[in-house]
């Protein structure tokens, strides 16, 4: 089993959806049906362009990388605009 960087924002009412880093691959898996997907350029500017959560948890996630083990805050969960997001690191199983 192998442990991947995973994000997951609610919206309210039980929606959510997932994102996970998978080398240097950001995928997505929507709440309702769907498979994990990989998103393209013009997905991640969008992201960032409107500094959603995903955006500041790859941005968290990058810095976290570059400190030493045990510096990390895997765990962390805080409230993000309208949305409120957790960062972990979980596993998820290969799909």
């Amino acid at each position: 089993m192998q442990y991947l960087p995973t994000l997951r924002v609610f919206f309210g009412a039980g929606r959510y959806n997932d994102y996970r880093l998978r080398g240097e691959t950001v995928e997505f898996l929507p709440h309702v049906g769907g498979k994990w997907r990989a998103l393209d350029d013009s997905d991640l500017q969008l992201h960032f362009r409107f500094n959603t959560p995903v955006a500041n948890w790859l941005r968290e996630h990058s810095i976290r990388k570059a400190r030493p083990p045990g510096a990390t805050h895997a765990g962390k969960s805080r409230r993000v605009g309208s949305a409120s997001a957790s960062a972990n690191e979980s596993a998820m199983s290969e799909q």
